[in-house]
């Protein structure tokens, strides 16, 4: 989608979002979103491609690939490209996304790692299962971030690892129902020791990991447009839900 495109999305989403009844705007934003990776499934010649996520999971956050080894790793709105893929050392790598069980029709079936098709507000993991958690370019996605936060501090485990991308400061659409801020840092310390933390701003193109790996400077704030924000977190010892219910 063009710039211009996309800003007339923004606006109109800006406008309907708010009085639209929730089941609609879930069945629409899966509508998008499914439309999307089908266009780009067709853009690979029918196979997504994954090679970037082992940058982004390990020198990126400057994690050891053998940090994973004999771990669990969890990636919310995991998408259908295989995110987990490289992990060929985790002893658990499971991705989670509501249209997970739709992904089949683009080539899931074939990855190793597994995927679960729930959305993040009710992940069905017992407590203080993973080692890793991440949601990469999917936080604004989901239906309820205060749950979802809540969720990912009940299954991770106490000095488990929490690595997240997210594009900031940008107005609501139909697949990015949320405009988050960097004052999403302050919620999320109350539970997390912040260990990484990175403001930059987003391309043009809307490339995201083009632009983490073009990495210029963001100077925040919404009057900035929009922008990303990554961060590693290390799960406090005894800390309760990082995030507070608005």
């Amino acid at each position: 989608m063009t710039t211009s495109g996309r800003k007339l999305v923004h606006q109109l989403a800006h406008g309907v979002l708010p009085v639209m009844p929730k089941r609609v705007g879930v069945a629409i934003k899966h509508m998008q979103e499914m439309a999307f990776w089908k266009d780009r499934h067709a853009a690979d010649s029918g196979e997504l491609r994954n090679a970037h996520y082992r940058y982004f999971y390990t020198s990126y956050f400057d994690i050891d690939v053998e940090e994973y080894r004999g771990r669990s790793i969890l990636d919310i709105g995991c998408g259908p490209r295989g995110s987990l893929e490289w992990a060929n050392c985790a002893k658990e790598r499971v991705g989670l996304d509501p249209l997970a069980d739709r992904y089949r029709t683009l080539g899931t079936a074939r990855h190793r790692m597994q995927y679960v098709c729930v959305p993040s507000e009710k992940i069905p993991f017992p407590d203080e299962h993973f080692d890793f958690v991440t949601c990469f370019n999917a936080l604004d996605h989901v239906e309820d971030i205060s749950r979802t936060l809540s969720e990912v501090n009940r299954i991770i485990k106490k000095n488990g690892t929490f690595l997240l991308i997210t594009e900031i400061n940008h107005a609501p659409t139909f697949t990015e129902p949320h405009s988050i801020s960097e004052e999403l840092l302050d919620r999320l310390s109350e539970g997390y020791v912040l260990s990484t933390v990175r403001l930059c701003q987003i391309r043009g193109d809307h490339d995201v990991y083009g632009s983490l790996r073009d990495n210029i400077p963001y100077t925040g704030g919404s009057d900035a447009g929009p922008g990303l924000l990554s961060a590693k977190m290390i799960k406090k010892v005894g800390e309760s839900a990082p995030c507070r219910e608005n």
